[in-house]
């Protein structure tokens, strides 16, 4: 809430030029700015690359322009759990050059409506859940996940993060949380 407009948090890795702190609905919030072609997708890091054991969450509301809408997310240990808008999809996929593991549900939301998204991965053996939820910022959260996704070589560590695609729309994340699991 303290940031002046324009500026990102230093420990937000690579978000400068990509977004910038605005007042949005009441609070300061973090804008995914879409003036840029260069930048249309662009991911966030906060924190180091080795960290583990962890669930981060958000707030974030995209918007629509024209017959485009916002694609957005959380990053956990490699891993991206993102809401797909023009595919009204929601996704889990790893971190490489191409999906080893991804998982598409389908999730129909709006644009224009703030969301919360939370994010974590679980160790079990040699293998790892990953599991997301999405729901209203307004409304309680649901017990059950909306997504979730088994990897039988799992990413066990890695910075938790934002990601945010834009074609002539915006994003804005809020109360980005980032909690240890116990």
């Amino acid at each position: 809430e303290d940031l002046a407009d324009e500026k990102v948090p230093a420990e937000y890795l690579s978000a400068a030029g990509k977004f910038e702190s605005v007042m949005k609905d009441g609070s300061r919030t973090l804008k995914k700015r879409s003036k840029s072609s260069r930048f249309r997708r662009a991911k966030v890091y906060i924190g180091p690359s080795d960290l583990k054991n962890y669930t981060i969450q958000a707030d974030m509301l995209g918007t629509k322009y024209k017959r485009n809408m916002s694609d957005m997310g959380l990053i956990a240990n490699r891993y991206v759990l993102a809401m797909w808008g023009n595919k009204q999809k929601l996704r889990i996929q790893s971190w490489v050059p191409r999906p080893r593991v991804e998982k598409w549900e389908d999730f129909k939301w709006r644009p224009d409506v703030w969301y919360r998204m939370k994010m974590t991965v679980t160790p079990q053996g040699d293998k790892a859940i990953i599991r997301g939820k999405v729901w209203p910022r307004d409304e309680a959260e649901p017990d059950a996940w909306s997504i979730e996704v088994e990897d039988p070589s799992p990413n066990l560590e890695g910075a938790p993060g934002l990601y945010g695609f834009t074609n002539r729309t915006e994003i804005f994340f809020d109360n980005v949380k980032i909690t240890e699991n116990k």
